[in-house]
């Protein structure tokens, strides 16, 4: 499994985060692409984590959005790591990251600089075409 993410401190007063982002696929075969997050405490510990397996992306397809809710329950909710997911073979492109919450988007500078992020996609996407042996 190929992962692409970024972590972020929970913003103040938050009590959901809508998590959307935009994938396509061309020829994803012995396996699926799709979005993620986690809910963290200060220390790591995970209390809540979605991979959304069943609104994965297969095969050759057009831009679809993804987009879930993220719950913030509770004050021990200090970080969210979000991003995307590959398994199999094939080519992936993911667009159009954002994260809101009840205030509006949450601001650019708590998401990865979008040179960075290009580079770790293409060495994704090069690994990605690569057989992944049974």
């Amino acid at each position: 499994v190929y992962k692409v993410s970024q972590s972020i401190a929970v913003p103040e007063n938050t009590g959901e985060i809508i998590f959307t982002a935009k994938l396509k696929g061309r020829e994803i075969k012995n396996g699926y692409a799709g979005i993620f997050y986690t809910v963290m405490t200060a220390t790591g510990e995970v209390l809540s984590y979605e991979d959304f397996t069943n609104t994965s992306i297969q095969g050759t397809t057009d831009w679809e959005t993804l987009t879930t809710t993220i719950k913030i329950i509770g004050e021990q909710a200090q970080r969210i790591q979000f991003g995307t997911w590959f398994l199999g073979s094939g080519e992936l492109w993911v667009d159009d990251i954002q994260l809101e919450n009840e205030t509006g988007t949450l601001g650019n500078a708590a998401l990865v600089p979008l040179r960075e992020f290009q580079a770790i996609e293409k060495e994704l996407i090069s690994r990605s075409s690569e057989s992944i042996p049974s």
